[in-house]
């Protein structure tokens, strides 16, 4: 009697509340506050902005919630606090703003890690204020260092718990400090913080930085645990040279999904057909930067693969700058995984991928780098 009691009020509840909502998470980038509620089912909403006070009301027709809400101190800076109601079977949620900001909102579609999701993105005004474009010194080589996944992508899972995310951010931060101690050599980093940027995005910051060299720094994860060793990527616009770079290609091109993309955002889709009309002008020196970094990544520990492999990586269309992606290593292979997480194998790392760059400096002086000016100057006439 009270098993079929309890199903009927599971009946009753399914019907009262078509969308469960079980968990409200938020991430902090530079551009914006992002809040992402976990939705049972596609969810049916409306977004009411009020004023006196500013604040955004989120209602979810046929909602209910089971989560907790995140706390005051990771709300952001335009945001004072975030509430709940239930009226009937509707949900609302308020945030109260400290200002009149920017909102866009859109849905997400289930994927492998999460199930529908409703995003909102509360706009950091002063983020516009930045977006200068960064003016190089005379003779200054930049490199601008991408520590892969962030926010709502965690990248690969480690048997220890280590978060891909979270390991490569901290790798990236040490490479950037030993590359800006090099004579002549500004580095910079496309995230500072556990946020999501999306790939085209990430490519564009690179260009905004006026950036000589572009790379990204991820970790590898294969299901066998056997799987080891470092891989050097760079660009392909024909195909994958291997299964593994394939495959690869493919687990980092899904980021945006995870990550939480507008898809309907049509700028995005703009940057990635501007950066293939002259993709072809820089995978040649990638592949060159690659080789050197792989050589000397070959004293650090066992490499992967042979050589540096190519595939149609999104995050290496950077238009006219060389660029190259580093698999540190597979986190998923548990002895690697304990390595990857000490700082004396973080350091060797961090040491000759630095080796690497500074070789390629060398080899084509910046100062007479003329060629990415010139044939970009060529393409506007």
């Amino acid at each position: 009697m009270k098993r079929l009691l309890f199903f009927i009020l599971v009946l009753l509840s399914a019907d009262a509340f078509a969308v469960v909502i079980s968990d409200v998470r938020v991430w902090n980038s530079p551009e914006h506050t992002r809040f992402v509620f976990d939705a049972s089912s596609p969810v049916n909403y409306d977004l009411i902005p009020l004023s006196n006070p500013e604040r955004i009301a989120i209602d979810i027709k046929k909602g209910q919630f089971i989560g907790v809400l995140p706390p005051t101190s990771k709300l952001g800076p335009n945001v004072k606090k975030i509430r709940f109601g239930v009226h009937k079977n509707k949900v609302r949620f308020v945030v109260d703003l400290r200002r009149k900001v920017e909102i866009k909102d859109f849905k997400l579609s289930p994927n492998e890690i999460y199930g529908h999701r409703l995003v909102i993105d509360i706009a950091n005004p002063k983020a516009k204020q930045k977006k200068k474009k960064v003016r190089r010194k005379p003779k200054e080589f930049v490199v601008v260092i991408d520590a892969g996944h962030g926010g709502e992508d965690p990248g690969a899972i480690g048997h220890r718990k280590t978060y891909e995310k979270r390991l490569v951010l901290e790798v990236a931060k040490r490479l950037r400090k030993s590359l800006n101690a090099q004579p002549g050599i500004r580095a910079e980093l496309t995230r500072k913080g556990d946020y999501y940027i999306p790939l085209r995005r990430r490519t564009q910051m690179a260009v905004d930085m006026n950036a000589n060299l572009f790379i990204s720094i991820h970790a590898d994860s294969f299901t066998r645990k056997s799987a080891a060793g470092i891989s050097v990527f760079a660009l392909s616009q024909r195909g994958a040279t291997s299964e593994h770079a394939r495959l690869i290609a493919n687990k980092e091109n899904l980021s945006d999904l995870l990550g939480g993309v507008n898809l309907r955002n049509k700028e995005d889709v703009l940057v990635e057909v501007l950066a293939d009309l002259s993709l072809s002008q820089q995978i040649e020196r990638s592949i060159d930067l690659g080789s050197m970094v792989r050589t000397h990544l070959s004293k650090v520990g066992k490499l992967h693969g042979n050589g540096v492999e190519q595939a149609g990586f999104v995050v290496l269309k950077t238009p006219q700058i060389p660029s190259i992606l580093v698999e540190i290593g597979f986190i998923s292979n548990p002895k690697e995984e304990k390595r990857l997480n000490t700082r004396s194998y973080q350091k060797k790392l961090v040491e000759n991928i630095t080796r690497g760059v500074v070789q390629y400096a060398k080899k084509y002086p910046w100062d007479q780098d003329r060629w990415r000016t010139a044939k970009s100057n060529a393409s506007k006439n």
